[in-house]
């Protein structure tokens, strides 16, 4: 009782341990997570980083196996506490490592206890894949591709491209402008090369732990002096143009815009103020001062409607009202 009481806690101590491992040299972040395999955690450190992975807290002879390559690990790595360390992790230290503790029981039937971790390390991304250059006379295409396990377990920031004459120096390369395209990207152009010439093009991304490897491609640009005409006329200038004259002409038509937009706002606001003071104006003044005219004589507003027709007598004299509203005509003669 007393010894399957001692090998539940230290595998109690096996997992809060591995949660809670203490790391030596730079920071870094982890993360656990299942690996399918309950048996199996996994554990996500970032390459060039210090790490301590612990064996529980049983007193013991301990020995580390790296599971991937079926061979002990080198016994220098494991410490006096029986944790494995490694200095500087790199990409070749990930894998599945299971760790045996020797223990002093008398009893036979269980020697050991066993812990087992997938150490997944994050690095810079790998190489862009399926790239291919497509070249013309004095510019050439550039196409890549790049899978999740390529961006190393970071997101990737941005891509860039450089190139230089196959028969330069390593310090002859140059940069595509923009230096950093965006990370949607797979495909951009290079443009202002020399014709019938040899080239070398080199494409990587970089995340958050920096630039990642490199992928090389050899292309040879064309000979066509009609289309080297015509590119020059139509890139003539594009190295002198100053994006601030764009930016600045954009700034002018904003503002024109939202100036007029305003005063049109105004127009519309002052019109509309003076429809409500002329209708308030004809509500207290006039539709007051018509209403006793009204009351007195009915026929006000029809007065200067009135149209009278001469008779036989030539009489066109203005047919009087009175307040009864009978209308009074002249005697005829």
């Amino acid at each position: 009782m007393h010894k399957r009481k001692n090998i539940i806690m230290n595998e109690l101590i096996l997992w809060i341990t591995i949660v809670c491992f203490v790391t030596e040299g730079a920071p870094f972040s982890e993360k656990l997570k299942s690996d399918g395999d309950h048996h199996i955690q996994l554990i996500s450190v970032d390459q060039g980083t210090n790490f301590s992975l612990p064996c529980g807290g049983a007193k013991g002879s301990v020995m580390w196996i790296h599971e991937d390559k079926r061979d002990l690990v080198r016994t220098y790595r494991v410490q006096q506490d029986g944790s494995l360390y490694f200095p500087n992790m790199k990409r070749s230290d990930a894998g599945i490592y299971s760790c045996r503790v020797e223990t002093d029981y008398k009893s036979s039937a269980e020697e050991s206890v066993e812990a087992r971790v997938r150490i997944h390390v994050r690095t810079a991304p790998l190489a862009p894949k399926n790239v291919t250059v497509e070249p013309f006379t004095i510019s050439a295409s550039v196409a890549w591709e790049i899978d999740k396990e390529g961006e190393g377990g970071y997101a990737i920031r941005n891509f860039q491209i450089a190139y230089r004459l196959k028969n330069a120096t390593e310090n002859d390369w140059q940069t595509c402008l923009p230096a950093f395209i965006e990370p949607y990207l797979r495909q951009y152009s290079i443009y202002h090369l020399q014709p019938n010439s040899s080239y070398v093009v080199k494409v990587w991304a970089n995340n958050k732990l920096g630039s990642g490897l490199s992928t090389l491609v050899e292309m040879m640009t064309k000979n066509d002096p009609q289309e080297i005409e015509l590119r020059k006329h139509f890139l003539d200038g594009v190295d002198s143009f100053d994006v601030r004259i764009w930016i600045i002409a954009v700034g002018i038509v904003i503002t024109t815009l939202l100036v007029l937009g305003l005063a049109t706002c105004c127009l519309f606001y002052r019109e509309y103020n003076m429809h409500l003071v002329a209708d308030s104006t004809d509500v207290d003044g006039e539709s007051i001062e018509l209403m006793p005219n009204i009351i007195l004589n009915p026929g006000y507003d029809f007065q200067s409607a009135e149209i009278s027709h001469p008779d036989e007598n030539s009489n066109n004299t203005t047919a009087t009202r009175v307040n009864n509203n009978s209308v009074v005509y002249p005697s005829r003669v």
